[in-house]
């Protein structure tokens, strides 16, 4: 409680020396802490002299050796740092060796001699023997030499050819169907036509005969009448 006060009174003393010299504020202030810090036996066990703080640090041992001796020529370490990190750019930079990458050639002598370009003339590509012998060649492939992988793959393939082919003749049939169903519609509507216009004409002839057949009726009567006029006479 001793301390607090102290350091209190400490700390409001020099506000009205600031107030008079501002510039001296910070060294009076200093020097009433160091009296009231000299003063309290609290701090008293602290104030060490400073040779005694000394001896508490362990011995610091300087080392002449030649390791530590100043370098005659101190550009050396800067050009060994550079001889350093341009070779390491060097080898950081350079793209390293391709390598060509080999595969296992699974693919059977006979797929290989078939699968080999060969140039044809437009008239060969366009003949239907070629395309024939293609279409044979093509399904009948060989899997005999070719591992399960390949295999797989080349059946899984040929399925698919099949389906495209069997997808393809489908809808070529569709549209032949449609093709002939087009044309049985066109057909069809031009014998409605002229059944349509045969009819008009079979109504119209119809109605100028019963015309023809009432005037001939009232010609009868008449002729009927006056033959029995006469008859009477």
């Amino acid at each position: 409680m001793c301390f607090v006060m102290t350091v209190k009174q400490a700390a409001n003393a020099p506000v009205l020396e600031a107030t008079a010299n501002p510039t001296g504020q910070q060294r009076s202030r200093d020097t009433r802490h160091r009296e009231v810090m000299k003063e309290d036996p609290m701090f008293e066990s602290m104030l060490i002299p400073s040779s005694d703080w000394l001896s508490l640090l362990p011995p610091l041992n300087f080392e002449t050796s030649e390791a530590l001796a100043p370098n005659p020529n101190p550009n050396s370490d800067w050009m060994a740092w550079l001889d350093g990190m341009s070779s390491f750019t060097q080898d950081s930079v350079s793209p390293p060796a391709f390598v060509c990458p080999t595969f296992a050639n699974t693919v059977s002598p006979a797929l290989t001699s078939s699968s080999t370009l060969i140039p044809e003339s437009p008239a060969t590509l366009n003949s239907p023997f070629t395309n024939k012998n293609k279409r044979v060649r093509s399904e009948t492939p060989d899997f005999e030499d070719l591992d399960d992988a390949a295999k797989k793959r080349a059946r899984n393939t040929e399925a698919a050819r099949k389906s495209r082919a069997r997808k393809a003749a489908r809808v070529d049939s569709l549209e032949a169907q449609v093709d002939a169903l087009e044309g049985d519609k066109a057909r069809l509507s031009t014998r409605l036509a002229v059944l349509e216009s045969d009819a008009s004409s079979f109504a119209q002839r119809e109605y100028e005969l019963k015309r023809r057949v009432a005037l001939l009726e009232s010609q009868l009567l008449e002729s009927h009448r006056a033959l029995l006029a006469k008859q009477g006479l």
